[in-house]
């Protein structure tokens, strides 16, 4: 969709009881459109973990995240990375830059 119109849909983060509100992303950073595709991603997935207030519990932020069932993503120097900790380990997914699109 970025190719065709320079620009994807895309809600908020999914907080507090309420769905993020919708609104247009520009496709001109990498970082930035993998981090409000997360913060979508919260509208539609559910925690296996425990009845939280958010779908989802998404940390922006460089550091591991400290609860089972949460998300931390960051875009650095290096690509964009997207740390989930499970069952008390966290698993690491590392994109570098030259795989950007």
């Amino acid at each position: 969709m970025c190719d065709i119109n320079g620009e994807v849909p895309l809600k908020g983060q999914f907080t507090n009881g309420v769905e993020g509100t919708e609104r247009n992303v520009a496709c001109t950073n990498f970082g930035t459109i993998a981090g409000e595709t997360v913060k979508d991603f919260t509208n539609y997935a559910k925690s296996p973990y425990e009845n939280l207030k958010s779908n989802l519990d998404v940390l922006s932020y460089i550091g591991d995240p400290p609860k089972d069932g949460q998300f931390a993503y960051y875009p650095e120097t290096a690509g964009f990375k997207l740390r989930v900790r499970c069952r008390g380990k966290v698993t690491t997914h590392q994109w570098p830059k030259a795989q950007y699109p």
